[in-house]
């Protein structure tokens, strides 16, 4: 949608008679959602500007974005017969139970008294997702091994690096607290968060754009939230 928005939007100046005061460019990435490789690869082939939109299908300009984490844990638990469970340690269920505690460690990041000023006005910012888990040999075995990959997200004041050591310490201790042992990695996508000053020249002129064409369409002006 973002990508057809903006060339129609070029084309639509065009149609008026309308050019550019600077060169434009339209960039379309991959791995927008899992590496960040495409936008890498636009800096790294020198592509450079003043000002860059992103042209999400949101109803207000970001001016903030969070920082992202994917993380790949490897559980070990203890395999045992299915006639005797107790005497194994189950690595499915004790990923599981580590990742509700993760959940709740996530919610404390977005406790008012802690939350970044950008996202005051937001109910959730800071999300977790277990986006893939699989594990186990099979059914009448208690699974010795659970693989879980995970998306963090945080604010954007804070970099990757002291991210990952809070997890890594907190998975480790909770780990043990269950009895699980667990290795963490990380791939995929793996940013720190960013934001834009609301007073800038570039915000400013979207607003004003954003306003003006809200007016011509719907008669009306653009009332905040």
């Amino acid at each position: 949608a973002g990508v057809v928005a903006m060339v129609y939007a070029f084309k639509a100046l065009q149609h008026l008679g309308l050019q550019p005061a600077s060169e434009v460019q339209f960039h379309t990435v991959i791995e927008e959602e899992c590496t960040g490789n495409g936008a890498l690869d636009i800096i790294q082939r020198g592509y450079r500007a003043d000002a860059c939109i992103i042209p999400e299908p949101l109803p207000f300009i970001m001016t903030a974005q969070v920082g992202v984490v994917w993380l790949h844990i490897e559980t070990t638990g203890k395999p045992a017969h299915v006639w005797d469970t107790s005497a194994g340690i189950n690595a499915i269920e004790g990923s599981m139970k580590l990742y509700e505690a993760m959940k709740a460690l996530v919610e404390t990041w977005n406790a008012p008294e802690v939350r970044h000023p950008m996202y005051t006005g937001m109910s959730h910012p800071i999300n977790i997702n277990l986006g893939r888990i699989e594990g186990g040999e099979w059914g009448s075995t208690v699974p010795s091994r659970c693989t879980m990959i995970v998306r963090v997200g945080f604010f954007p004041d804070e970099k990757v690096a002291n991210v990952q050591s809070k997890l890594e310490d907190f998975i480790h201790t909770t780990s043990k607290e269950i009895g699980i042992t667990c290795q963490v990695s990380y791939g995929g996508f793996v940013a720190d968060g960013c934001k834009l000053d609301p007073d800038s020249e570039l915000v400013r002129s979207l607003a004003a754009a954003y306003q003006n064409a809200h007016v011509d369409v719907e008669g009306v002006p653009v009332h905040p939230a």
